[in-house]
């Protein structure tokens, strides 16, 4: 052998360890093997992940590997080969035994031959997503609970806090789209206003803790007289309205009446109080505003008032006859 060889020689040999270097120095766990799926290299990152001597393992098949159980063993392997064999490409997301607990990482590894030999091999890396996985789920969690904050302000909005009920906001938005299918379908649309007579009273004698409860009361029993597709809100202190889609002012004042008696014959209030209300109907009437049908509903309470409470007052639109 020359200079000129042992030059080359060492220059190739200095190349090589340049490139093991690059490779030892990446921090994603790389590894290599030989056409028989033998490990012909790891880098220094391969042994960190697995708590493993490159020494001890260099030579050796994945089915050598103590840290996988025997089905990882055997799978890895089948893959191995027919990686090589096909220069196809294998890539995964998996949970690995690593020294430091077990890690998610994205595995990917590949066969590939070698142009001017044709000796194969195969190629690949470990992609420790462990911290990432940890982040998405602490955000998959803060948006869980940024959607039930979200929901639950939703629902707060639109929802009288005391009775459970939906509040004036929500009855004017479900009432504008009853309206609106009402002149659509040509249906009718009737609404019942309901106060609670000598509300002050109540409070006044047994305190507003009665109040609230009687108040709870009639909201249960408000629901549990009307249909699904009813809309039942608290709009005041003691006022309540019930919008009845697809009802005429004849059946709601049908409706009111049961109302009105299931109120007078009920027992269930605190400190045994007995209590009546008052009661306003009216029909929506096109095209008449929402403020103009909610007017003549109060009107039609206030009526009812007038003549003494515990009574039904109505209110409505008188439709001119065409020529």
């Amino acid at each position: 052998m020359n200079d000129d060889d042992t030059k080359i020689i060492e220059q190739l040999s200095r190349r090589i360890c340049f490139l093991e270097a690059v490779l030892d120095e990446l921090p994603t766990p790389v590894f290599a093997k030989s056409a028989d799926a033998r490990f012909c290299f790891f880098n220094k990152a391969y042994e960190d992940f697995f708590h493993v001597d490159r020494r001890d393992l260099l030579g050796k098949t994945v089915l050598d590997l103590e840290f996988l159980s025997p089905e990882s063993r055997e799978r890895c392997q089948r893959e191995d080969v027919a990686a090589i064999r096909n220069g196809s490409v294998v890539h995964y997301e998996t949970v690995s035994p690593a020294y430091a607990g077990p890690r998610h990482a994205l595995y990917w590894s590949k066969g590939f031959s070698v142009p001017s030999t044709g000796e194969k091999g195969l190629v690949g890396n470990l992609v420790d997503v462990s911290d990432i996985k940890i982040m998405e789920r602490a955000l998959a969690e803060k948006i869980a609970e940024l959607e039930r904050v979200q929901a639950e302000l939703r629902r707060m909005s639109y929802t009288d806090p005391l009775t459970g009920l939906l509040n004036r906001r929500a009855f004017e938005k479900r009432t504008l789209e009853w309206m609106k299918l009402s002149v659509r379908h040509e249906q009718p649309v009737s609404v019942v206003m309901i106060d609670v007579d000598f509300f002050k009273k109540i409070n006044d004698t047994f305190g507003h803790d009665a109040g609230d409860a009687v108040l709870k009361v009639l909201a249960a029993g408000f629901r549990n007289c009307c249909r699904e597709e009813d809309v039942v809100a608290r709009i005041g202190g003691e006022e309540f309205v019930i919008l009845l889609p697809m009802v005429d002012w004849e059946g709601a004042m049908a409706f009111a009446e049961r109302i009105r008696d299931a109120v007078h014959d009920c027992r269930n209030f605190p400190h045994g109080i007995g209590l009546t209300c008052s009661f306003g109907v009216t029909q929506f009437s096109a095209p008449e505003s929402l403020d103009s049908f909610i007017k003549r509903a109060d009107e039609a309470l206030y009526q009812a008032k007038r003549k003494g409470r515990n009574g039904i007052g109505m209110h409505l639109v008188e439709k001119v006859a065409q020529p």
